[in-house]
């Protein structure tokens, strides 16, 4: 009992840890479906298709459009029009 007390205590820590992910550096990826300002959509990243949603809520981003990657909240890809950053 006492073993199984101090594993969770040492190894739990590790495993909130990586709950939320963050993306290093911004990465593209590109839209599959429209994503608007109020949905999710899909888009292709690193091979991959994810559920995404914008972090601009303004305005909706057509599909086949480049995005940038900034992070990852559970299963969903948060992500930006390249045209922000030109």
């Amino acid at each position: 009992m006492g073993v199984s007390t101090a594993c969770v205590i040492w190894i739990r820590p590790m495993f909130l840890k990586q709950r939320n992910k963050v993306i290093k550096d911004a990465t593209e990826a590109r839209t599959i479906t429209e994503i608007t300002p109020a949905q999710t959509g899909e888009v292709l990243y690193e091979g991959s298709v994810w559920q995404a949603s914008c972090d601009d809520h303004i305005e909706a981003i057509p599909p086949n459009q480049k995005v940038y990657v900034l992070r990852r909240e559970g299963n969903t890809l948060i992500v930006v029009p390249k045209k922000i950053f030109q």
